[in-house]
């Protein structure tokens, strides 16, 4: 090889990293927003009180628990018309 094919490829390598490094900056960033560090404690209890299957999770932990998880919930009135969406991607349960 030259050495203007070896500039161009170590040119194409430190493109090629750099596009790497800038993704994975990227998803970091997408993964912190979607995380909202001040309710993962809430959100570790609440879950750990639901695996104890104790039968003591109310409907109040229940509303908490997929708030911190990004749901909303719709229809807030009393029956089976009630439904968690989540903020985005929409998705419901319920």
């Amino acid at each position: 090889m030259s050495p203007t094919d070896w500039r161009k490829l170590a040119l194409a390598c430190d493109v090629a990293v750099a596009w790497l490094l800038k993704e994975q900056l990227d998803l970091v960033a997408k993964i912190w927003a979607f995380i909202d560090t001040a309710s993962v404690s809430q959100k570790h209890k609440l879950i750990a009180k639901l695996q104890t299957k104790s039968g003591n999770f109310s409907w109040d932990d229940t509303v908490a628990l997929m708030r911190v998880c990004n749901f909303t919930l719709r229809n807030n009135t009393r029956g089976s018309g009630r439904m968690f969406v989540h903020q985005r991607t929409a998705r419901k349960f319920g």
